[in-house]
Formats: structure tokens, C-alpha cells, sequence
């Protein structure tokens, strides 16, 4: 209850303060005469990187990929896995073969999705000719 209180007077103090930081203005105003300067074309061109274009990499393929495999092999792994059973007669043993494929497949497919995604987004497509014929200077 006592921390309660003081954090809440703390959070308190720190509101009233007047703690918040000021912007800078950085942009006073804009003078239409500095328009006038600028050529057609005389502006650097930037480029966007792959991931802001959207589908120009293979981040979902990956992620597909990945996931599909690393989980089937995890669900194999899983299926193939048996707990030690005790060697004295007349106890049983019960080994959970399929809870063990099913959680080792669904560790192994967020895994491997998410690999395949980083792998996926490191490899870039290449650009349909469509839009390189967009772009032939005139």
C-alpha cells in the first residue's frame, strides 16, 4: 500500500512539474521564391530499400518454406521420441508419441517460419520487366 502511495505521488510530482520537453521549430516558413531555384531533375534521387516497396523480397515465401519444413521435421522428431519406461514387470508404459510430434512440429515450425522469413527478406526479387520497360529514358 506504501509503494502504491509514493509511486503515485511520485507520478503526481512529475506531471505538475511542467517536466515535458519543447519541440524545436525547425520550420518557420516557407518562401515561394526558393521554388523557383529548383530544376526539373537537379534533386538527388532517393531510392526506397526492398522492404518499404512491399514484395520485392522473398519474406513470405521463407516464412512458408521454413515453417512447413522445420515443423514436419519437428512433428517427426516428436513422433520419434520415447519416454524411458521402467523396467520392473507389470508397470506399464505410455509414451505420448503424438502430444510429442505435435508440440516439437509447432516449435519447429515457428522456428523455421521465422528463419525463413529472415533468410526470405535477405534475398531480393528480381524486377519484372514490365516495370523496367516503365522506365526506358525518352
Amino acid at each position: 500500500m506504501r509503494a502504491l502511495m509514493v509511486s503515485g505521488l511520485l507520478a503526481a510530482a512529475l506531471t505538475t512539474t511542467g517536466g515535458a520537453q519543447q519541440q524545436p521549430v525547425t520550420f518557420a516558413r516557407w518562401e515561394a521564391s526558393a521554388a523557383g531555384e529548383l530544376e526539373r531533375g537537379s534533386a538527388p534521387e532517393f531510392r526506397r530499400p526492398a522492404a518499404d516497396v512491399g514484395g520485392r523480397d522473398y519474406r513470405y515465401e521463407g516464412l512458408v518454406v521454413g515453417g512447413l519444413g522445420l515443423g514436419a521435421v519437428g512433428a517427426w522428431i516428436g513422433s520419434q521420441l520415447r519416454d524411458a519406461c521402467p523396467t520392473e514387470p507389470g508397470v506399464g508404459c505410455d509414451s505420448d508419441s503424438v502430444g510429442n510430434a505435435i508440440t516439437l512440429g509447432l516449435v519447429g515450425a515457428a522456428i523455421g517460419g521465422g528463419l525463413g522469413y529472415l533468410v526470405g527478406r535477405l534475398s531480393s526479387k528480381a524486377e519484372p520487366v514490365a516495370a523496367r520497360a516503365d522506365r526506358v529514358p525518352q
